[in-house]
């Protein structure tokens, strides 16, 4: 039996190898001009925070959004992204973070983009500056090292591999799950 994490295979009733995940370091490498990257994207500011995975409470969307709705209007130049499915079961999950947005003004800043095609989940990390790992409960988030390794700031709740991932270093900030 493989893990990915000595976490996982804590869980487990058989004896586990850990293999940690990887990611194509070619592929998630940073670009060559960050700014020219956010550019692209079309959004308002300078800067470009990120949440990746399924939108649902679990992966702790809410809370990003939360953090978003409190942070972005004392920082103008900084605009948000959620990039993951929406499954059918969460549409509602969803539409309330959507109206949280627009009750708070932020509609042109935080947006939701949605499922993606992988190469554009990859353009959209290398548009990062910061990104935000916010689960509550995960098995490993590989999210967290492709955005490591596409060269952003990260900061995550301390879920999954997150501790095993940041450690003592200075890649990045662990946080209390759901803070």
């Amino acid at each position: 039996v493989i893990a990915t994490s000595a976490i996982s295979a804590s869980f487990l009733a058989y004896p586990a190898v850990v293999i940690h995940h990887g990611v194509d370091a070619e592929r998630y490498a940073p670009p060559p001009d960050r700014a020219a990257a956010f550019t692209a994207a079309g959004l308002p500011g300078r800067y470009l925070i990120g949440c990746f995975g399924r939108v649902r409470a679990q992966k702790g969307t809410d809370v990003f959004v939360e953090a978003m709705c409190e942070l972005l209007p004392r920082h103008p130049d900084f605009s948000a992204v959620i990039v993951g499915a929406i499954t059918p079961d969460q549409a509602g999950f969803a539409d309330a973070l959507r109206a949280k947005i627009a009750a708070a003004g932020l509609a042109a800043r935080i947006v939701i983009l949605g499922e993606r095609p992988i190469d554009e989940v990859v353009d959209w990390f290398k548009r990062l500056t910061i990104y935000a790992f916010t689960s509550r409960n995960e098995g490993y988030g590989l999210t967290l090292i492709e955005a490591m390794a596409s060269g952003a700031a990260l900061v995550a709740s301390r879920a999954g591999a997150a501790e095993i991932v940041i450690g003592d270093s200075d890649a990045g900030v662990l946080v209390p799950t759901g803070d």
